[in-house]
C-alpha cells in the first residue's frame, strides 16, 4: 500500500513537472489567451502563495538586490532582467524602451503625464531622460502598485523629478495639469 502511494505521488509530481516545463509553455506560444491565462492566473497565484508576496513585491526585491541605489539605468536593467528571466511583468522592456527613450529625448518635454504607473518602470525610464527642471506626473489607480512604484522611483533617485498621485478621478487630475508636453499611457 505504501509503495502504491509512493508511486502515485512520484508519478503525479512527474506529470505536473512535465506539464509545467514542456506541455503548457509549448501551448501558450501559439495562443495569446492561453499565455495570459497561464502567466497571470495560474503561475502568478501559485508564486504569490508559495512566496507570500506579490509579483510587484518580488520585482521590488530584484531591484533592491541587483540595482545600484541612485542609478536609474541600473534600476531599468534590473527590471528588464527580472522580467526576461524570472517573471513576466507589465513593462515596456528594453527593445521598445529604446524607442521611448528616443521620443523623450527628441521632445525634451518640460512636463510629462503618465497614466498608470504599475511598478514605476516607464516612470524611471522617462524621468531619467528629462531635463533638470522638468517634471513627470504619474497617476496610479491601485494603491498597492503605487506603494511599490514609490520605492522603485526612490531607489532610482528620481523623487525630485516625479510627482506621484494615487488618483481615482483621472479627469480631475488632467484638468488641473497645465503646459503638458508629453503624455505616456
Amino acid at each position: 500500500m505504501w509503495l502504491t502511494l509512493l508511486y502515485s505521488c512520484t508519478g503525479g509530481a512527474a506529470l505536473l513537472y512535465a506539464l509545467y516545463r514542456w506541455v503548457i509553455p509549448a501551448a501558450v506560444q501559439y495562443h495569446g489567451g492561453l499565455a495570459l491565462l497561464w502567466h497571470d492566473i495560474i503561475v502568478e497565484r501559485m508564486l504569490d502563495t508559495l512566496t507570500q508576496s506579490t509579483r510587484p513585491q518580488r520585482l521590488l526585491g530584484a531591484v533592491q538586490k541587483n540595482a545600484t541605489r541612485g542609478d536609474p539605468r541600473s534600476v531599468v536593467k534590473a527590471i528588464d532582467e527580472f522580467c526576461r528571466h524570472k517573471e513576466w511583468a507589465m513593462n515596456v522592456g528594453d527593445e521598445k524602451g529604446c524607442i521611448l527613450d528616443s521620443v523623450v529625448s527628441e521632445l525634451n518635454p518640460a512636463t510629462v503625464l503618465e497614466l498608470g504607473t504599475y511598478c514605476g518602470y516607464s516612470t524611471v525610464r522617462i524621468a531619467s531622460l528629462l531635463p533638470p527642471h522638468a517634471k513627470l506626473i504619474t497617476l496610479e489607480f491601485n494603491p498597492d502598485y503605487a506603494k511599490i512604484a514609490c520605492q522603485v522611483i526612490a531607489w532610482a533617485g528620481l523623487e525630485d523629478k516625479v510627482i506621484r498621485k494615487l488618483q481615482r478621478n483621472i479627469y480631475k487630475m488632467i484638468h488641473g495639469t497645465q503646459n503638458l508636453t508629453f503624455l505616456c499611457v
